[in-house]
């Protein structure tokens, strides 16, 4: 599946069918999620660096943040500082 950079829309992925009470699947399964999402704005912005595409601006939304927070996995808390912590040099807010 290729990357449209030309329009402006939106990911969003379901995680109903991780039952509840597995906190752990849940903080995994978001962490992976808002990896990729990160992952997907660094790509955007090395194509803006070499001339490959148009220079954009992200807002990246950690729905239910306190789900992964609230889990006590060891570890969530400084991957989610690690995550978020650059935004300004990847002219991204969350």
């Amino acid at each position: 599946m290729a990357l449209d950079l030309t329009s402006a829309g939106g990911v969003c992925v379901d995680v109903s069918g991780i039952a509840r009470s597995d906190d752990v699947l849940q903080a995994a399964a978001l962490l992976a999620c808002w990896s990729d999402d990160y992952g997907r704005v660094e790509a955007a912005n090395a194509l803006a660096d070499v001339g490959a595409g148009p220079q954009r601006r992200f807002l990246i939304v950690l729905d239910e943040l306190w789900r992964a927070l609230g889990s006590n996995v060891p570890g969530v808390v400084d991957q989610v500082n690690a995550l978020t912590r650059s935004t300004a040099q990847t002219a991204s807010g969350s």
